[in-house]
């Protein structure tokens, strides 16, 4: 996020915080991988719910956001020694066409 030198979030600013908030809502904590523990998530559930997420219909840059987001989370988890023991696996996130 860019401030301007009053240390401020500019428009665009929290329009993109607007958009991660809306997207965390809807596809991640809405989600079935949403509802499981962080300890329980398996790599193989990431991929099923990157999976859903295309079959729902959710452009590349939708999907590339959640997965940031969820990321996010678990390398803060990973960080503050939170039950998430294991290292983040690396997915192919969608590219750009």
């Amino acid at each position: 996020m860019d401030r301007d030198h009053s240390g401020e979030l500019g428009p665009q600013d929290e329009h993109e915080d607007d958009v991660y908030a809306a997207v965390a809502r809807h596809h991640i904590i809405g989600s079935q991988l949403g509802a499981t523990p962080m300890h329980r998530v398996r790599p193989s559930a990431v991929d099923g719910w990157l999976a859903e997420l295309r079959r729902k219909g959710l452009s590349d840059s939708t999907r590339r956001n959640a997965y940031t987001i969820l990321r996010a989370v678990f390398d803060a988890a990973v960080k503050t020694r939170s039950s998430v023991s294991y290292l983040w696996p690396d997915f192919a996130l969608p590219l750009e066409p």
